[in-house]
């Protein structure tokens, strides 16, 4: 909800504030101006859930140099505040004296996070979208908007935090809006991503690499992977989730049996040297841990005393390898130097590169995406080519997290 107050109502609360208690009433004014700022009697107070929320559960604990039973009785103030202004202001009041505000101000704001999430208010990261820590005013834009959209969602009851289901009814509706094109033709998401492609372009010492690295982008747009594409650029990782699907029994350590290290090195024969005998565990194939590694990190499998099982998440993006091609390269992506950025882009341009820039062997060999003779990368394969232009798509459309 967003609720305006005129300058002159806010000051007649505050005087009648005052006569009650003196201090109740500074408190209340300091909150207030707090949160609306203060720029003279021609800009009325305006006041909204969220930014209500941030307040109480991260600004006054964190920000306010008070003890904890002062900032709990600015909270008060605050909602004897609200009181004064009508029903209207009533939820606001509510959130002031909510037993969630009490325990953040208490804690000084320990487990925020959990409770912004828990709240709805927050826009999630969705499958479409993972928002960044560092933002472009094009995504920050697109940040508030959609925080004003799940404001008035839950004000009008099409969403209620902690009813069944609601979590997933909130991402529906950060998904519809910015997948949805406005009138001028360009979705939200698009907004985005190009701000942050231009953003990722233009990062220190690119001016000589620029050119090659929009006409990797170009390729990649023009010419997203097929089903097929994305099977053949993931099929060592689809087939260990096949291994999985009926449950394997992890050793005492964690590993994966002797028996599926074995498969593996039959199915892939490039990931082990047979000249020495066969592999006995998985810390000896560097393939294979890696790709368990990223199961664990992806949440696609999890253990059950133990035997490793699939998750639900796991048997869904097994069955849709577009959509897990884009959680591993997104995966894989965040990791990344800058330095990876060119030999990924050259690697999609040049069909038959003369030589495979070494950076790449220890990334891409997982996935049976580079030919291996001798111990020496000779040759990209076609699902190789894919997994790179989703890799070097999800650096240039990812969230910025860093700086650099």
């Amino acid at each position: 909800m967003q609720l305006i107050v005129d300058r002159a109502v806010v000051d007649a609360i505050v005087a009648g504030l005052s006569a009650r208690d003196r201090q109740l009433a500074e408190d209340a004014r300091a909150a207030v101006e707090w949160l609306t700022g203060f720029d003279g009697d021609d800009l009325p107070a305006v006041f909204s859930r969220r930014e209500l929320q941030l307040f109480l559960w991260y600004q006054l604990p964190k920000k306010w140099l008070i003890q904890a039973a002062e900032q709990q009785a600015v909270a008060e103030a605050l909602a004897s505040f609200f009181d004064e202004v009508g029903t209207e202001a009533a939820p606001l009041a509510a959130l002031c004296r909510s037993t969630e505000t009490a325990a953040l101000i208490r804690s000084g704001g320990k487990n925020l996070a959990a409770a912004l999430e828990r709240s709805g208010l927050e826009p999630p990261d969705t499958p479409l979208l993972t928002w960044s820590e560092f933002m472009s005013i094009e995504e920050a834009l697109e940040h508030d908007l959609v925080a004003s959209l799940l404001e008035d969602a839950l004000d009008t009851g099409q969403l209620v935090p902690g009813t069944k289901g609601w979590r997933q009814h909130q991402t529906e509706l950060v998904d519809s809006y910015l997948s949805r094109p406005e009138e001028s033709g360009t979705a939200p998401l698009t907004r985005i991503h190009t701000a942050r492609r231009k953003t990722w372009l233009e990062l220190p010492g690119r001016n000589t690499q620029r050119d090659l690295l929009e006409h990797a982008l170009a390729a990649i747009n023009s010419d997203p992977p097929s089903r097929a594409e994305s099977e053949e650029a993931i099929e060592p990782l689809l087939w260990l989730l096949e291994q999985l699907a009926n449950g394997v029994k992890r050793t005492q350590t964690g590993a994966l049996p002797r028996t599926l290290v074995r498969a593996a090195v039959e199915r892939y024969p490039d990931w082990w040297n047979s000249s020495v005998g066969p592999p006995y565990q998985e810390a000896e194939l560097y393939q294979l841990c890696v790709l368990h590694d990223l199961i664990d990190a992806l949440k696609l499998a999890r253990q059950q005393r133990s035997t490793l099982q699939l998750t639900p998440k796991g048997r869904a993006l097994h069955a849709d390898p577009q959509h897990l091609l884009r959680e591993v390269a997104s995966s894989l992506a965040a990791e990344l130097p800058a330095e990876f950025d060119l030999p990924l882009a050259q690697l999609i341009i040049d069909d038959q590169p003369d030589e495979i820039d070494w950076s790449l062997h220890g990334l891409l060999t997982p996935f049976h995406a580079i030919t291996v003779k001798h111990h020496t990368p000779t040759a990209v394969t076609r699902g190789g080519r894919t997994l790179a232009a989703a890799i070097l798509n999800a650096r240039a459309n990812g969230p910025r997290n860093t700086l650099s």
